[in-house]
């Protein structure tokens, strides 16, 4: 291995632990036809799999560059050490590649594989792939379901009457769910997901009163939103009382649904136990990795409908995959079918003639994105902000939050580590103190989801840690808690592992709060809408959270958020992290950030790389994987 040393790359902490094991486990494999190639690939696969949630190894992107370039940022004093050294040529790269024996072709039972566009799988992933793609084409090739055209009509201008927006993206994607297999509506806050998901329910269970839903979503905390939001919508409903008693209102986790296996990555409803129900409803789809999608698809019959709902433009899944985006893209929402513009102009009482395509994938009548804002109208400058930075125009974006004068949002130079704290205290003397200063148990939980401060980093003087700290600190100086002890009233807490026995899960909010005789227990939010309290000696690990990352935000909404942007050279720093953070606000947003780091973020994207759009386009075939 003298052109590509990975135990050197292990040891700049450019490769990690797995990595350099897994290479060795690879060249093992391979024995005589071992070759510095393999091991290079062995370890870049295993670490853009797990460390950057890659599906795969794009070889062509990847192929003839400078090793130092694969890598990002790499140690200046260290620089020296890889000159001249490249990575392969794509055609060497492959072919000596395709002369091992752990790598193979697809369908072949190999630890690698290698597919024609040059991706290189670990062997779990591509199968993945392709189970998901199989069950995804099974549904779209389905006949569009028969429904009496007159009941059909009758039903969307009841529960979709006359719209100001034209075409009405809501009627859209109901007509799509009645009558297709697979919906996927995707849109960003205040467009009507839930709303829009609400009102199909209501519809499917007035074509078909036996019908089976359930609704589901990656975390604890994104169940509880939906649950809350369709208890909330389905109140206002045009329907009978019996019919609207029907519309489920209890959501669960994907985990929970599926049924843990304990130390095993299987559950107990897959393809062999599929789930007993007609219609899923996945909520937060943009946070499902592309292992548990499929296996979520994987455990309902073909029958069932499945109803996707999230937004493509938020951070992807924190496992490998970003399934939601890449349906999203391989579909075009933008358009339709004839046959499927046809029927809508006949039931729908409006013209989508404009948006039809009749070369359009099936795709691409599955999929239905929510344009209109409710909640941030036009003149918003938090809609203005978000559609600028989802654009990557970051100048418009800077230019509004700099020049804003509704108090909606702002934007302040970074302070240095020394003064964070007299900002931090200045913050809790306009009034967020945190839950500490409630009344009650209601009244902390209420003061919880008004303001929340948004970091990007966990570590680091401007990270979730560092930032508690301070918060604490001068909560503390300020007489406002005691935090002599780890767990004082009003202590927000959110938990970091899932305790399938407790209930709880990794992302859950609680509060430290004394109970009828003054003992301090954590009580979190249960599924009747009072609380739940447990010993703090039960609790499964967790931290304080007056700050949290923008990644675990996902699927919250406060009334008002601090985002911290601090000054460092960061392949998190996207478009998607700044917009899923801007969006958590439901009213305003302060953001702490240079104004060229905030442009840099902007301008820079996600890209998780695989080959879901591909195996999507390609015609229809089984895929042929073990397991």
């Amino acid at each position: 291995m003298e052109d590509y040393d990975i135990r050197l790359l292990h040891s700049l902490n450019l490769l990690q632990d797995i990595d350099l094991h897994f290479a060795g486990l690879m060249m093992t494999l391979a024995g005589a036809a071992a070759c510095p190639e393999l091991a290079l690939a062995a370890g870049l696969v295993s670490n853009t799999t797990a460390g950057k949630k890659h599906i795969c190894l794009d070889l062509e992107a990847s192929a003839s560059r400078p090793l130092t370039a694969i890598f990002g940022e790499v140690p200046e004093n260290t620089v020296a050490l890889f000159e001249g050294i490249q990575t392969p040529a794509a055609r060497t790269w492959s072919a000596k590649l395709s002369a091992c024996p752990v790598v193979g072709a697809p369908g072949e039972y190999r630890p690698l594989v290698l597919d024609e566009q040059n991706r290189l799988y670990l062997y779990r992933y591509w199968a993945y792939e392709q189970q998901l793609a199989a069950e995804i084409k099974t549904r779209i090739r389905a006949d569009r379901r028969r429904v009496d055209p007159d009941t059909l009509q009758a039903g969307l201008a009841r529960y979709f009457p006359p719209s100001r927006v034209h075409p009405d993206w809501q009627k859209i994607a109901a007509f799509a769910a009645v009558t297709g297999h697979l919906t996927i509506i995707s849109g960003g806050p205040g467009t009507g997901k839930t709303h829009t998901v609400t009102n199909i329910l209501a519809l499917l269970l007035e074509l078909h009163a036996d019908l089976r839903a359930t609704v589901c979503a990656p975390t604890g905390k994104a169940a509880a939103r939906i649950q809350e939001s369709i208890k909330k919508t389905k109140q206002t409903l045009d329907c009978p009382p019996q019919l609207r008693s029907k519309i489920p209102d209890e959501a669960t986790t994907i985990h929970r649904l599926l049924g843990v296996r304990r130390n095993s990555p299987n559950f107990y409803h897959d393809q062999h136990n599929p789930l007993p129900i007609d219609v899923l409803i996945v909520d937060e789809a943009s946070m499902v990795s592309l292992a548990l999608m499929t296996k979520l698809l994987r455990a309902t019959a073909a029958e069932c409908r499945v109803i996707l709902l999230g937004d493509r433009n938020q951070l992807a899944s924190v496992e490998a995959g970003a399934v939601l985006g890449d349906l999203c893209t391989a579909a075009d929402p933008d358009s339709y079918s004839e046959a499927f513009c046809e029927l809508y102009d006949r039931v729908g009482a409006e013209n989508l003639v404009s948006g039809c395509a009749a070369d359009q994938a099936a795709l691409s009548d599955c999929a239905v994105e929510l344009k209109y804002s409710y909640r941030f109208e036009a003149s918003s400058a938090i809609g203005a902000v978000s559609r600028a930075v989802n654009s990557g125009d970051a100048k418009a974006a800077l230019a509004v939050t700099d020049q804003d004068t509704s108090g909606t949002i702002s934007r302040e130079a970074l302070p240095d580590p020394g003064e964070l704290e007299d900002r931090l205290a200045a913050l809790v003397e306009t009034g967020h103190a945190g839950p500490s200063t409630a009344e009650d148990l209601q009244g902390a939980f209420r003061v919880l989801d008004t303001f929340r401060i948004l970091c990007s980093h966990r570590r680091g003087p401007y990270g979730v840690a560092g930032i508690n700290r301070l918060m604490e600190s001068v909560l503390q100086k300020k007489g406002l808690i005691d935090a002599s002890g780890p767990y004082y009233r009003g202590r927000p807490i959110m938990l970091q592992r899932n305790d399938y026995t407790l209930g709880l899960y990794n992302g859950d909010v609680g509060v430290i709060w004394p109970d009828a005789t003054g003992e301090n227990r954590a009580w979190f939010p249960d599924r009747t809408g009072g609380f739940r309290a447990l010993s703090t000696t039960r609790l499964p690990a967790h931290e304080t959270v007056y700050a949290m990352t923008i990644h675990k935000s996902q699927g919250s909404e406060f009334d008002r958020i601090l985002m911290i942007l601090p000054n460092v050279a960061s392949p998190i720093f996207t478009r998607e992290l700044v917009y899923t953070g801007l969006t958590r606000a439901r009213q305003s947003v302060a953001t702490w950030a240079e104004a060229a780091t905030f442009e840099t973020a902007v301008q820079a994207r996600v890209e998780r790389r695989s080959g879901l759009r591909d195996a999507l386009r390609r015609p229809w075939r089984r895929a042929r994987t073990k397991g």
